[in-house]
């Protein structure tokens, strides 16, 4: 037990429990105190010993008496002198209490049925309040909103305006979805059908912890209001819009809105003939480049690398080849060494099924990528190599040694690679990068692999949200978001971890209040959407790096601006 405030001698504490134990037959418990009291306490019943010879306090109740011992304390301050054990002294046990008299059985049944009119009457009360807090303002109507796109982060806006304006109530068949009155009537356009595309791409996803909780706090499970999806660290982009897609129709059949299927959008601001928000959650490409200067939403181009992309299929029975997991080939690249300066960055991505995935190799230079490109042009469509090392020779050696000269000759040096993320080496310049393909051969045993040259790059819309006047006077939304509003070379991981956590900000615009605050010449109904995607182009890649004289007209500045001006 150690000493106490009050410099207690271990042997007293024993002999303290030894009057215990010695009187019930039980090994006791002993609580020490800062006032100077010891307690003894077994299952039985407790006793304490103090410093002057005074009686002790007991208490009879099994493990009981730690409050009664320090409510003494309080009383009678404890003395100098020595400790002396004491036999404990038990309580008796209380008397049974008298049986209860008969209750009235009239009187109960009376005190029944006015626990039940109490209640009645406290339910149509608050029904009364609820009513008056929903009574919708005569002059505002619910927010109509186009999402152009079924893909995740459409399907996401989707379930995160219906959930932000939902009444959920667990019972006993499941989660009951009520709507409230002005809650914002949804509709999803998507040109692809369950027979025509959707739920057939084979991208796996890098999905982060922060993006998995995320999605699992606004996602519903057959009784509880949040679920427990598996999203991290990655998954097929099927997944997660086969689960959002059955989470939005959930919404939508409690009135929320409607999920249309097979209709091509042309034009997504036609849309605001019937809506009065349009979010463009489409991609890239779409739309066109033509659609997007007209409007001042036009594409800028940041950071771009010349990347060789090779997707690979490997033997399915992992055993018999001994290859290694993705994980252990990485880390022996990053253990990968040869001589000479920077090159270009290699990184590993998982593939749709356990045996399939790429390489990226980023950082080519412009006259090596160009060579890749003609030998590639030349070779049959649908050209598959046997192993990596055979791809490169063939795609990157064979014209120089037609000249005569080996990798080592070329006319230029390997560029400096940009930093390095995990999975990830450097190729040195100079050297050929053979040994490093005969590792991935090695560990991989690829069956056939493909290859490709492409440029990576950063992309951002130099604007992102724009009112749009209509015939009627009246200003509807067009809003830009996910990849259409900008991205990153998807050898850097996922960008759509960056668009859930943006597009989350839109259900802080004022959809119930939309025909009022949102309508104004001044309103910006997206503010809080604009800081986040204004936050994500900020950083490194998003700006254009001047370098010669083709990028003076930049002069440092956002490569936004420099897209514009270039266009202009």
């Amino acid at each position: 037990l150690g000493s106490s405030a009050g410099g207690l001698h271990r042997g007293l504490r024993s002999r303290a429990a030894e009057a215990v134990a010695a009187a019930h037959h039980t090994d006791p418990v002993l609580d020490v105190r800062s006032s100077g009291w010891v307690a003894a306490a077994s299952s039985n019943g407790c006793a304490a010993v103090r410093k002057d010879n005074s009686l002790p306090f007991t208490h009879g109740s099994p493990f009981g008496g730690a409050a009664f011992f320090d409510e003494a304390a309080k009383a009678e301050a404890p003395s100098t002198g020595a400790w002396t054990p004491v036999a404990p002294v038990w309580a008796e046990p209380p008397p049974p209490a008298p049986s209860e008299a008969p209750r009235d059985a009239a009187a109960e049944a009376a005190a029944a049925v006015r626990a039940e009119q109490f209640m009645r009457e406290t339910r149509a009360r608050l029904q009364r309040r609820r009513a008056a807090l929903d009574a919708a303002d005569p002059s505002e109507r619910p927010a109509r909103v186009a999402v152009v796109g079924a893909g995740p982060v459409g399907l996401w806006i989707a379930v995160v305006l219906a959930r932000e304006h939902a009444r959920l109530f667990r019972t006993n068949a499941g989660v009951r979805i009520s709507r409230a009155p002005l809650a914002p009537q949804i509709t999803v356009y998507e040109t692809r059908t369950d027979q025509r595309g959707y739920g057939t791409r084979k991208v796996v996803l890098a999905i982060s912890d922060a993006t998995q909780d995320l999605l699992n706090r606004h996602l519903m499970s057959e009784c509880e209001l949040t679920a427990q999806h598996s999203f991290a660290p990655s998954c097929s982009i099927n997944l997660i819009e086969r689960v959002l897609r059955e989470e939005f129709e959930r919404y939508a059949a409690a009135g929320f809105g409607e999920l249309r299927l097979g209709g091509a959008i042309e034009d997504p601001e036609a849309l605001l003939a019937e809506h009065d928000v349009v979010f463009v959650a489409t991609g890239r490409h779409f739309p066109s480049e033509e659609w997007r200067n007209q409007r001042g939403m036009g594409i800028s181009v940041g950071r771009t690398d010349e990347a060789l992309i090779f997707k690979f299929e490997s033997q399915p029975d992992a055993d018999a080849r001994g290859a290694r997991s993705l994980d252990d080939l990485q880390a022996s690249l990053a253990r990968l060494e040869t001589k000479g300066g920077g090159g270009p960055t290699v990184f590993l991505r998982p593939g749709p099924t356990e045996g399939s995935g790429w390489v990226w190799m980023v950082g080519l230079g412009s006259k090596l990528a160009a060579r890749m490109r003609q030998e590639l042009a030349e070779l049959p469509r649908g050209t598959e190599f046997e192993s990596f090392t055979s791809a490169w020779r063939q795609m990157a050696c064979s014209r120089a040694a037609d000249a005569g000269a080996g990798p080592a000759a070329e006319d230029e040096q390997w560029p400096k690679a940009t930093a390095t993320v995990a999975a990830s080496t450097r190729l040195i310049g100079g050297c050929s990068p053979v040994p490093f393909f005969e590792l991935l051969d090695r560990q991989l045993k690829p069956t056939s692999i493909s290859a490709r040259v492409a440029e990576a790059s950063y992309w951002s819309a130099t604007e992102v949200a724009q009112r749009v006047e209509r015939p009627d006077g009246t200003s509807g939304w067009l809003v830009l978001v996910g990849d259409a509003a900008c991205g990153r070379p998807f050898y850097l991981g996922s960008t759509l971890n960056g668009h859930f956590h943006d597009t989350h900000a839109l259900r802080s615009a004022p959809w119930t209040g939309w025909s009022g605050a949102s309508t104004q010449p001044n309103s910006t109904p997206f503010r809080h959407y604009l800081e986040q995607y204004r936050r994500r182009v900020e950083t490194a890649g998003f700006h254009v790096q001047p370098s010669g004289a083709s990028r003076k007209s930049s002069k440092g500045g956002r490569g936004r601006s420099g897209g514009k001006k270039k266009r202009k």
